[in-house]
């Protein structure tokens, strides 16, 4: 979708198409793209009506894309709606909590380097030490 719409506008769109009551939208550049993104819409609710319906199955029984044309105005405009194979849950942490659960993890993960690297070192020391033995033992 273009980078333009805001994630009211979305809210917005859903609910003049009837498709049912979002939740959240997670909005995720698309690299190397600078006009659009993609959006990861959460429903909270889904209209039990038969073009939401035919939407809902389209999408989670036969695995395809569904467009809709979100602007009055632009006819060309649309969206494609998939199913989010790879959904990010909602937390209820603050964003200062985030921040010091990244923090430890990243402490973490270069602690976990260090060892890596001990490990790393020692095994290369006692496969020379193992080649040596066996170089020894050839030749006697």
């Amino acid at each position: 979708m273009a980078t333009r719409f805001s994630e009211q506008q979305v809210h917005e769109v859903f609910h003049r198409f009837y498709i049912g009551r979002v939740m959240r939208v997670d909005f995720v550049p698309i690299a190397g793209e600078i006009r659009f993104q993609s959006a990861f819409v959460h429903m909270e609710s889904v209209n039990d009506v038969h073009d939401t319906n035919v939407i809902m199955d389209r999408i989670f029984t036969q695995n395809k894309g569904y467009k809709i044309y979100p602007d009055y105005i632009n006819h060309n405009a649309y969206w494609i709606l998939l199913k989010n194979n790879k959904p990010v849950s909602e937390t209820r942490l603050n964003i200062h909590q985030i921040a010091e659960n990244i923090n430890l993890l990243e402490n973490l993960v270069a602690k976990q380097g260090l060892q890596i690297e001990r490990l790393q070192e020692l095994t290369y020391k006692l496969s020379e030490k193992l080649y040596n033995k066996r170089i020894q033992m050839n030749k006697n």
